[in-house]
Parts: structure tokens; C-alpha cells; sequence
């Protein structure tokens, strides 16, 4: 008698367990889709890049810079990002 109690209570115990993993699963899963929204995002960013003529990209980069100097001639923020950018880029590209 005493064995089959304490079968039942590793059972009980066991099943204790599985249940607080699969909670742990499910909140590590929703945080996992939380973060992955920006890759996603990128992502897609970067197919929609992908799919733009290069002539179109060749001169997105000094349009980019005339709209800079005509809309934000002040603001150095987007001054820094349009100068990295392709840096940022080859960076990407190397990783994947």
C-alpha cells in the first residue's frame, strides 16, 4: 500500500510539472512573437527593397538626400542614418 501512495504521489507531482512547462512554453511563445514582430517586419521591408529596380536604387540614395536637405536641413539624426544605411546593409547581408 505504502509503494501505490507514493506512486500516486510522484504521479500527481509529475503531472504538476508538465502543466507549469507547458504554461512556461506558451508564455516563452508569445514573448518569442512579441520580439520577432520588428525581424518580420524587416523583413519584409528588405523583400520589398529586393524587388526595386537598381537604376530605382541607384537614385533613391541622392533623392533621399535632397528630400533630407529640403524637409529636416537641421535634424543630424536622419543625416547619420542615410550615411550608415548601406553599411547597416552589408551588415544584414552578411549575417543571413
Amino acid at each position: 500500500m505504502h509503494a501505490q501512495r507514493e506512486l500516486s504521489r510522484l504521479a500527481l507531482r509529475k503531472a504538476l510539472l508538465v502543466r507549469r512547462i507547458q504554461t512556461r512554453r506558451e508564455v516563452c511563445a508569445g514573448q518569442i512573437a512579441v520580439v520577432m514582430r520588428p525581424i518580420g517586419w524587416l523583413d519584409s521591408v528588405r523583400a520589398k527593397w529586393d524587388r526595386v529596380s537598381p537604376v530605382a536604387k541607384v537614385t533613391a540614395v541622392p533623392l533621399g538626400l535632397l528630400l533630407k536637405k529640403a524637409f529636416f536641413p537641421k535634424m543630424r539624426v536622419l543625416g547619420s542614418l542615410i550615411r550608415w544605411a548601406p553599411l547597416a546593409m552589408s551588415l544584414f547581408r552578411a549575417a543571413r
